[in-house]
């Protein structure tokens, strides 16, 4: 079980598409880039989502889990063994632990990142591609 971050990087001159740096070492930085990040992670890791210390960022306002295609159909699929939540330490982080249902082995899953930057609010929808440990 290891601990996975994910940090995101925007401007006020620039505040979209927002940059995102995962630590295996995939960026996005347009939104056809974003449509292509996949960050693996397996059952039990922690997901972490930091503001890039340069960044002019000031919140995480929301992370939020997406519908995923199974078959053909959109569906509610729970990854998270609860919702991606503020930490509540100051930092702005988000985290949320991985927790795929028993009859998956893998999952393609999409969300959006809500920020804001300069008081405006903006999203962005990256993927996260999860695995059942072996």
């Amino acid at each position: 079980m290891g601990i996975h971050t994910i940090t995101i990087y925007a401007k006020n001159d620039k505040p979209t598409p927002l940059t995102i740096i995962d630590d295996e070492g995939h960026r996005a930085h347009t939104n056809d880039d974003d449509k292509n990040l996949t960050t693996e992670l397996q059952n039990g890791d922690t997901l972490k989502w930091v503001i890039d210390g340069q960044a002019d960022i000031t919140s995480i306002d929301a992370i939020t889990q997406l519908k995923t295609p199974v078959f053909g159909w959109k569906v509610e699929l729970q990854v998270f063994s609860s919702r991606p939540s503020p930490i509540n330490d100051g930092s702005g982080e988000w985290s949320a632990e991985i927790q795929m249902p028993d009859n998956f082995n893998s999952a393609l899953i999409e969300y959006t990142i809500t920020y804001t930057i300069n008081g405006r609010q903006h999203t962005q929808d990256p993927k996260l591609q999860i695995k059942k440990k072996e």
